[in-house]
């Protein structure tokens, strides 16, 4: 009888377990980096909501349908497109984009070689004779470099013309990300001085070295994080909006349609 208590009990505990690791394994497949820093993060997984949303956004050429979806099907995407999201802050380069013999960054020096002319981007800790500056380099699209950078208290992602060495594009804050394979960048405006304040959302194609936009529309709600999955070229973000005097998130999928 103690030997088939013992059993018993042996068997339960490994059921246990099993279960255990099951209700784990979306998460243990994930990059350790980028998963710990995502649930550690206390402004891109805070408050997640069960709200459900359903909706559209009108553009040119390009309609966005945008829906919410499980925690699973959003960390399944993470998982397949790991190597790909790139995600900057004053302590985190994420899956920086670099190419050999174009682009190379030694320690705290990015350089970028284009057609015009070279950059090189020289990350700097404050001082008293200059503020703190980050760069980090989100990827290639056309003739674009696609570049994010910190300066004291203002965050911009500029859009460097590699033909022309200039600046062509400057967005408020760093809310883009890229699709070199479709050539297309998502970006969002997480500006918001009230709730009540309505943002703007864009997606942009670029033909090598033009920028078109296809969609753009004011929103109630923002993303600080979002990427594009390789697989359907749908994007998945986090769907930030003001519930109840608070700001609340939802795990959210955006796929893209042609008229």
């Amino acid at each position: 009888m103690r030997n088939l208590a013992l059993i018993t009990l042996l068997l339960m505990l490994t059921i246990l377990v099993s279960c255990n690791r099951s209700a784990k394994r979306v998460f243990n497949d994930v990059d350790f980096d980028l998963l710990s820093f995502l649930k550690d993060s206390t402004t891109i997984l805070s408050n997640i909501t069960d709200t459900v949303i359903n909706g559209k956004l009108k553009g040119n050429s390009v309609n966005a349908y945008f829906h919410s979806i499980s925690d699973e099907e959003f960390f399944a995407a993470i998982n397949r497109n790991k190597n790909h999201i790139r995600y900057f802050n004053r302590s985190i380069k994420l899956n920086e984009f670099t190419e050999n013999g174009i682009i190379y960054r030694t320690d705290s020096i990015l350089k970028i070689e284009g057609e015009y002319d070279n950059m090189c981007l020289v990350d700097a800790d404050e001082n008293e004779n200059q503020r703190d500056v980050r760069f980090f380099l989100e990827g290639r699209v056309g003739a674009y470099y696609i570049i994010k950078r910190i300066q004291f208290e203002d965050a911009e992602t500029v859009f460097w013309n590699s033909k022309t060495g200039k600046e062509d594009l400057n967005l408020f804050g760093l809310s883009v990300c890229s699709n070199p394979k479709d050539s297309l960048v998502f970006y969002s405006n997480t500006f918001k001085v009230v709730p009540e304040e309505k943002t703007s959302v864009c997606l942009m194609k670029i033909h090598y070295g033009r920028i078109d936009t296809l969609l753009h529309a004011d929103t109630d709600w923002f993303t600080s994080f979002s990427f594009f999955d390789k697989k359907d070229s749908s994007i998945y973000y986090i769907h930030r909006f003001y519930g109840e005097n608070n700001l609340k998130s939802i795990y959210a999928k955006m796929n893209l349609t042609t008229e």
